[in-house]
């Protein structure tokens, strides 16, 4: 046996949590809750499963006389089956290998999400040695919708763009085939460049003559050197070696991210057209790469359409999330509306009537709605902040405004309207878990843990158990105003 990889052992307000992250995430493990002496013994496993080794350890570590070994034997049996059932412990090498290619992708990842809280029936009988634990549901939110078409490389004659974008304070410049950028995108050119002449975007010294925290060139599979069009290996922003070690991190239907030296890449076995991409390691630089294929919906002879269009939409906030993430810088799975001045968030996975409350706000308050499913959330020097971004789900609800952050409501439905107070571990584990920022990685969910751990104590925190109907936003109402 061995423990599971791609879970990370995280102190919450001094609490012990066993968390996902990578490959455990898009698989949608679940985490757990642990208690001082399960603590002790994940980390004791990874170095040794010996359970005699083990109950050793165990029994060194907390002074146990040979009276108590037998209870301690029955703790310890107890807590590694209760791995093996939640998938921590596995028998063999059954893991699927970091090596493995991206583009190797089989298994269909569901859509729904289930409430991220702790399960408080899992608690084993307390003893001194009890090794007890909560589940914690840690799946998090996909960020491409599946789409099941082959498309063949065909050649394509369109003009190059050149524009500048500020979103969240920071610029972003892109270089790609004209018309890519949709409404949405358009609608956060940067004021000053707009205000270099109608003719700025085809300036490329003009252009370079901005300083941009991020770059982004799109461009066709088939013209980078060695490349058919048709494959899924992305060049390098790095210029590394194609021998260059890569490691395999999260992979499903819709994205696969590895890792090199120099940068996360990206494929996209479900895109169109949309083959790969790829971003520095340092945040600064992307770059997407697709396949020239005609587009029914095409306005520009057969090319951008609006399939290209809306692939690159979603796939640049892949690579605009993980650039603002080196900056302290966080997207949150909710709607928002404006009330007293400020942003208040509800959040709540796909289902839960996070839409529906911020509609009853409008309904019974008047109150305006910046976001309809995504908010871009940090911590500036005059304390937490709400920035306007485009992408905003199906709601087509989004602001370029900027807001200080009045609080988070986590919504959980109810025959009954009240608010639950929540543990700082709680408040920090839900917050997390509702981030759609990448956690790839250790770093990267260690990045997000820190984040909300911080937030939580800045602002207000609490889950909302409601109903939909006008007294869940009266109740909520009553609790912002108190």
């Amino acid at each position: 046996m061995k423990p599971a990889e791609n879970f990370s052992l995280q102190y919450l307000s001094g609490v012990p949590y066993l968390l996902p992250y990578g490959q455990a995430i898009a698989d949608r493990k679940r985490g757990l809750r642990l208690n001082e002496a399960g603590a002790f013994l994940w980390k004791a496993l990874q170095n040794t499963t010996d359970r005699e080794t083990l109950l050793a350890g165990l029994a060194a570590h907390y002074g146990a006389d040979s009276a108590e070994m037998d209870r301690l034997s029955e703790d310890l049996s107890a807590f590694l089956s209760e791995l093996r059932v939640h998938g921590l412990l596995t028998e063999g090498d059954t893991e699927i290998s970091s090596k493995t290619d991206c583009a190797g992708c089989q298994q269909p990842i569901k859509d729904e999400i289930t409430d991220l809280q702790p399960n408080s029936e899992n608690r084993l009988s307390s003893s001194q040695y009890n090794i007890g634990k909560r589940t914690v549901d840690s799946r998090h939110d996909h960020h491409f919708e599946n789409k099941n078409t082959d498309s063949t490389a065909i050649p394509a004659d369109s003009s190059i763009d050149r524009k500048i974008l500020r979103i969240g304070g920071e610029r972003i410049r892109i270089q790609a085939p004209a018309k890519l950028l949709n409404d949405a995108l358009l609608a956060f050119q940067d004021e000053e460049a707009a205000a270099s002449g109608p003719d700025f975007h085809l300036k490329v010294t003009a252009a370079s003559d901005f300083v941009c925290d991020l770059e982004v060139d799109v461009s066709p599979l088939s013209n980078v050197s060695g490349h058919s069009g048709t494959s899924v290996s992305t060049p390098s922003i790095g210029h590394r070696e194609a021998s260059d070690h890569r490691v395999c991190l999260p992979r499903d239907p819709q994205l696969c991210v590895s890792e090199s030296e120099s940068s996360y890449d990206f494929s996209f076995p479900s895109a169109q057209q949309l083959s790969c991409g790829e971003i520095a390691k340092d945040g600064s630089r992307a770059a997407f790469y697709y396949r020239l294929a005609p587009d029914p919906a095409s306005d520009i002879g057969g090319f951008p359409g609006e399939i290209l269009r809306e692939e690159f939409f979603h796939s640049l906030r892949l690579a605009f999330l993980y650039h603002v993430q080196k900056k302290g810088m966080f997207a949150i799975h909710s709607a928002s509306i404006l009330y007293q001045g400020k942003a208040w968030l509800f959040s709540g996975h796909s289902g839960m009537g996070k839409s529906t409350h911020a509609r009853l706000w409008t309904q019974l308050y008047e109150t305006p709605q910046l976001n309809g499913d995504l908010n871009l959330l940090a911590i500036a020097p005059e304390g937490p902040m709400v920035y306007g971004m485009p992408w905003c789900g199906t709601s087509g609800i989004f602001t370029k405004q900027t807001y200080p952050l009045g609080g988070i409501i986590l919504l959980k439905q109810n025959q009954q309207d009240f608010c639950e107070e929540l543990s700082p571990d709680q408040k920090t584990l839900l917050l997390t878990q509702r981030l759609i920022s990448p956690a790839w990685t250790e770093e990267l969910l260690s990045l997000n843990l820190r984040f909300a751990d911080r937030l939580k104590d800045q602002i207000l925190v609490c889950r909302l158990h409601c109903t939909k109907e006008p007294s869940a936003a009266e109740t909520m109402k009553s609790r912002i105003d108190r």
